[in-house]
This record gives structure tokens, sequence and C-alpha cells, in this order.
């Protein structure tokens, strides 16, 4: 069997996409993918406020390059995205390595669902998937990873994406486009790549 030299990356580290107010769209950089047998993204789109936003007004385009100019850029995938907001908040102090989430109220989580852990410090936010519920106390299936403080925002997750690159092309990028006047929402952009077979 092939034996593949994989990689791994963050293509954008979590970024905040405010309402159309302030910043409306949101680009990420560029990604050489010109080497690579196979690459993948891994696009992540959790809520970052309590308002509530239309299906679809989130607009996610994942574009390839033909050429070497600017203008050379087309659209591999055009994805909608955005809906209704959970909203709730941490009653206490989350450690790194803690396997449990104090909720202001369990009863606004399911399990089985995804719960964004909105740090102020936003790229220590992080994604978590829920394996029990006890009362207020949520059980993420992995351990946190990063440390939070008390009244941290608990946010539901949108949506995650993985949308794999063809191999025909060399660069690629995402940009997103929020056109809901009330919503804002945390990105991040993650890749895995297959670059070489033995």
């Amino acid at each position: 069997m092939a034996d593949f030299t994989k990689a791994t990356g963050q293509l954008m580290d979590w970024t905040l996409l405010d309402d159309t107010g302030a910043i409306q769209v949101q680009e990420s950089g560029e990604l050489d993918v010109s080497t690579d047998i196979e690459t993948v993204l891994h696009i992540d789109i959790c809520h970052a406020n309590n308002a509530a936003a239309a299906e679809g007004s989130l607009e996610v385009n994942v574009l390839v390059q033909s050429g070497s100019s600017d203008e050379d850029w087309h659209t591999l995938q055009r994805i909608g995205s955005g809906d209704g907001s959970t909203t709730d908040g941490t009653t206490g102090a989350i450690t790194a390595g803690d396997s449990t989430i104090s909720a202001n109220d369990g009863t606004d989580w399911t399990i089985g669902e995804r719960i964004f852990i909105f740090d102020g410090t936003i790229a220590d936010s992080e994604i978590c998937f829920i394996k029990n519920i006890s009362t207020n106390n949520v059980l993420p299936i992995d351990n946190i990873v990063n440390s939070h403080a008390s009244g941290t925002d608990l946010f539901d997750v949108v949506d995650q994406f993985n949308v794999t690159i063809p191999s025909s092309v060399s660069t690629c990028k995402v940009y997103f486009n929020n056109t809901d006047a009330d919503a804002n929402y945390a990105l991040r952009i993650r890749f895995t790549k297959a670059t070489d077979i033995a």
C-alpha cells in the first residue's frame, strides 16, 4: 500500500467577522498547493454574538487561481451558511485539560452537538463536541485545550466544511461575505495535505 507524506497547518486562525456595520468581508491568505497531491481545507464557522441570522446570509467562497494575476481567481465552491444562535456562558473558570464546562444553563445544549468557547482572546477560542450533560455541566469528548475565564461566552457552531482542492490547482484562498446586519461570526481555516508518495 502507498505511503503518503502528510502535513497539516492553519491558513487562518480564529478571526472575527463583524456585521455589515463594520467588517463585512474577510479574506484568508493564499495557500500554495502547487506541489501537493491532495489538499483539503477545513473551514469552521461559529456564532460570535447572540443575533439570529437568516439561513444563507453568510457566503463562503473557496477560490482557486488559474494564472498568476489577481484577475485569475475563480470560484471553486460557494457555500451558504448562517442560522439562529444559541447563547450561554460559563459560570466558572476553565483550566486547560479540564473535562467539564460549567454552563449557565445546560438545557441550552444537546448531546452530540458542538459548542464554541468564544474566548476574550479570540486565538484561544475552541470547538468541543458534547458527549454528556449533567444538569449545567457540559462534558466534551476531549479535554479542554485552552484556559478560559469565568463568564466566557458559549455559542453554537454554525457549520464545519471540508473542501477538497483539485490537484491541478496551484493556489487557493477563501473569502467570507457577511450580509446580515446583526450577526457576528468567528472563522477559522485549517488544512491537511498529502505532499508525497512512496
